[in-house]
Parts: C-alpha cells; sequence; structure tokens
C-alpha cells in the first residue's frame, strides 16, 4: 500500500508540472533580427548599455548590459521589453493569448575586451525561450 501511494504521488507531480513546460526554443539573434514562433516574434532590437567587466581587467563590480527585444503578436508590434544580462539568468515573461512566456538565460556576445570597442552590429543575443500554459 505504501508503494501505491508513493506512486501515485509521483504520477500527480510528474502530470502537474509536465503541463506547465510546453516547448523550449534557443535562438541567436544579430541586431535587427527576429526569431517566429506560433505566429508571433521576439526582435533584438539594440544593446542599450554594455558595462560588463571587460577580459583582462579587475572590477569591483561584474557589471550588466541591458538589451531591448521587441515582441509582436499576429505580426504587430505588442510591447517593448529590457532584458539585464548580469549572470544571475533573470528571466522576463509575455504572453500571447492563452499560453505564457518566459525569455530566460540571455547572453551577449560578444565579450568587452579591455582596450577594444564593439560595434552595436556585432553583438549577438543568444535566447531561450519557453512556453508555458496560463495557470487557472
Amino acid at each position: 500500500m505504501k508503494h501505491f501511494f508513493i506512486f501515485l504521488f509521483m504520477l500527480i507531480s510528474t502530470a502537474i508540472f509536465a503541463q506547465n513546460d510546453v516547448n523550449i526554443f534557443n535562438t541567436q539573434l544579430q541586431s535587427g533580427q527576429a526569431f517566429s514562433f506560433n505566429e508571433n516574434a521576439v526582435c533584438f532590437k539594440e544593446v542599450v548599455s554594455d558595462s560588463r567587466c571587460p577580459k583582462g581587467v579587475t572590477c569591483v563590480w561584474a557589471g550588466e548590459a541591458r538589451v531591448l527585444v521587441d515582441i509582436y503578436e499576429d505580426g504587430k508590434f505588442k510591447e517593448e521589453k529590457m532584458l539585464i544580462i548580469n549572470g544571475n539568468n533573470i528571466s522576463i515573461n509575455f504572453s500571447f493569448g492563452d499560453k505564457e512566456y518566459a525569455i530566460s538565460a540571455p547572453q551577449l556576445y560578444p565579450y568587452p575586451a579591455a582596450n577594444a570597442t564593439i560595434s552595436k552590429g556585432d553583438y549577438i543575443l543568444d535566447l531561450q525561450i519557453s512556453e508555458k500554459l496560463k495557470s487557472k
């Protein structure tokens, strides 16, 4: 009987958590490029600031990069979101219809180096977009 309850608990837990994560999309975008999914899109608009500590330099603060992305629903602009890339893996959430999405684990390349400048067009944004069902 004990094994039955353990099995039942595991089965219910798996069913609950499996319904939350529907799909995960990974993509890399250059400035101005968009990634389309399920008739929606995320566009890498621009790098607003990049104060990450350059390679070869000792810094007191690790710094961060701020990136603007535009969110499009059915081909129409919906909203603009700011991604803050600082190593803390902070995700941003947005929704389309009955689905919720999260952008997480953003990375920005290239990483700054001492005495080198990066032109805005050279940046590549690495995104993970996960699709979730809205909670009721």
